[in-house]
């Protein structure tokens, strides 16, 4: 199945060579020539890798990436601005966005289509996270033990991920309120969902555990 990506860019003879240039190196590129039309056909089909223009008509291109990256579903969506602002604190203002990667215009296209499958790898390789019998599926939000699917909500995913990576790590309530993606909820809510992991997952599966220090510090481990 080829990778699907979305071009916005509003010079159309950019656009098109653009275009033509992925779809040569394999892939299904859609392009918009405005921001309002990229979030009609985000809203119902989202791509693995977005290229950005910044200089756009009505919604500029950081606005864009600011919206995109509002909403944390998303950040699984390598994005990659190709722009004629060439200063410094222009490529760091978007860095600081959420960009991944930043082309300066003029570019050279064997350098765009390298760039563009550096971060198909990437999604490749960061799609699913394994320990033991357990499998993250980050591209679906899912997670499985012995194949068999757990049901937990986006922020107990986050969490989760959060202890997974930093298995056999002591870590503190506010360790896990500034390092998972949940940022935005209190420090309570925080040992709330701990809790609902611990009862819905940790419980019912006796090789993996987490150790509590009244519930300030904890560590999640393999017991295998």
């Amino acid at each position: 199945m080829k990778s699907l990506v979305y071009s916005i860019e509003d010079d159309k003879d950019i656009g098109a060579i653009i275009n033509k240039t992925l779809e040569k190196a394999g892939y299904e590129v859609k392009t918009f020539v405005d921001g309002e039309s990229f979030f009609k056909t985000f809203a119902i089909r989202k791509p693995e890798i977005i290229l950005l223009d910044l200089m756009l008509p009505k919604m500029s291109g950081t606005d864009i990436l600011k919206k995109i990256r509002e909403d944390e579903n998303n950040e699984e969506i390598r994005i990659i601005v190709i722009s004629a602002k060439h200063l410094v604190m222009d490529k760091v203002e978007c860095l600081d966005l959420g960009a991944d990667d930043y082309i300066e215009k003029p570019f050279d296209l064997l350098e765009l289509i390298a760039r563009v499958d550096s971060k198909k790898r990437r999604i490749k390789k960061s799609d699913k996270i394994e320990i033991g019998k357990i499998v993250l599926n980050r591209s679906e939000h899912k997670v499985f033990i012995d194949q068999r699917l757990i049901d937990l909500t986006k922020k107990e995913y986050e969490l989760l991920i959060y202890l997974i990576k930093n298995e056999n790590i002591e870590l503190s309530v506010a360790a896990l309120y500034c390092g998972s993606k949940i940022q935005h909820i209190t420090k309570y809510k925080i040992k709330y969902y701990l809790s609902n992991i611990i009862y819905i997952f940790f419980e019912n599966f006796s090789n993996y555990s987490i150790v509590i220090h009244s519930f300030h510090r904890l560590i999640f481990y393999s017991t295998k």
